[in-house]
């Protein structure tokens, strides 16, 4: 079976490829803004310590058993 050669003359993974280093790129500039700000990276922050208190709780609970 024949790739697909789209109009650029590229294929359809070099298309995907290329789509995903845009979402990393909008990614970092993301997280960027977002640490940039105190607000924002308090609240960023605190979504990791809501995680990291998860796992604690359920490692506890699993060394009670």
């Amino acid at each position: 079976m024949e790739p697909t050669v789209l109009a650029e003359g590229g294929s359809q993974i070099d298309t995907i490829i290329t789509a995903a280093g845009s979402v990393v790129d909008f990614s970092g500039t993301l997280l960027t803004t977002m640490i940039a700000h105190p607000v924002y990276a308090f609240l960023f922050a605190a979504g990791f310590v809501g995680i990291g208190l998860g796992i604690v709780s359920r490692l506890k609970r699993t060394a009670r058993r």
